[in-house]
């Protein structure tokens, strides 16, 4: 059911199109909400995010609506460019508004209009030249890219399936959970390299001693015990 001049419909059909929008029966016409390339409404200029109502018979009408950026996303951007991490915005919004946002935020590599399936593809190609992405999203079209990612990221904001969809759920308006999640990874990178290093520096001196006699089992057993301990102990570090 929809409210229209007043009056509540209950449509008889209703149809979602992947993508592209919704349309639904009521008394022999035609409702069609979606894009305006779908539904061959006309043309505009205007900026932001546009929806177009069709009905048989009468004019489109449009729905004008703009997001705001996160107040954050500047900096946090910034961050990312000045470690040398590569960027790119996709968005199912028109090429004029993703144009706009990615100008704003300073990302030279954009692209607009997209379907989920596009974004998909997008993310999937990279992945085929063995890049490994982090896919940030809160849309619902955005869930099925951020199944494919290698690593996803949605607000708490964002829908039940987004969410679901995602590998970490940060909460609060900002973007800044970004940056430490990012941080984090970088930080548990180099602990498990550490340990790898102390383990197999372990080996190479515990093994050939314990092949000559040099260690008694109560030495073994203590270094063992002690080699653990220092792994878990760099472990610790992370916090």
């Amino acid at each position: 059911s929809a409210a229209y001049e007043g009056e509540l419909i209950s449509f008889e059909t209703v149809e979602e199109i992947i993508g592209k929008g919704v349309q639904a029966f009521h008394e022999g016409k035609n409702y069609r909400l979606g894009k305006i390339e779908e539904l061959n409404a006309g043309t505009h200029t205007a900026s932001g995010s546009i929806i177009w109502l069709a009905i048989d018979g009468e004019a489109p009408i449009s729905f004008h609506l703009k997001d705001e950026l996160r107040h954050d996303a500047a900096a946090v951007i910034g961050v990312l460019k000045s470690s040398k991490i590569t960027l790119q915005l996709l968005s199912g919004d028109r090429a004029e508004t993703a144009s706009e946002v990615a100008k704003q935020l300073n990302i030279e590599q954009w692209q607009g209009g997209l379907s989920p399936i596009d974004k998909t593809k997008i993310i999937q190609s990279h992945e085929q030249l063995g890049q490994h992405l982090l896919m940030v999203g809160d849309g619902l079209n955005d869930a099925p890219a951020l199944a494919s990612a290698t690593v996803s990221m949605s607000p708490s904001s964002a829908m039940d399936i987004t969410q679901n969809t995602a590998d970490i759920v940060f909460q609060g308006e900002n973007l800044a959970p970004v940056l430490t999640a990012w941080n984090v990874a970088k930080h548990a990178t180099q602990l498990v390299k550490q340990n790898f290093a102390l383990a197999v520096f372990y080996n190479l001196f515990a093994i050939p001693l314990a092949m000559m006699g040099y260690v008694t089992p109560l030495v073994a057993a203590l270094a063992m015990s002690g080699s653990s301990l220092l792994v878990i102990a760099n472990s610790f570090r992370l916090k």
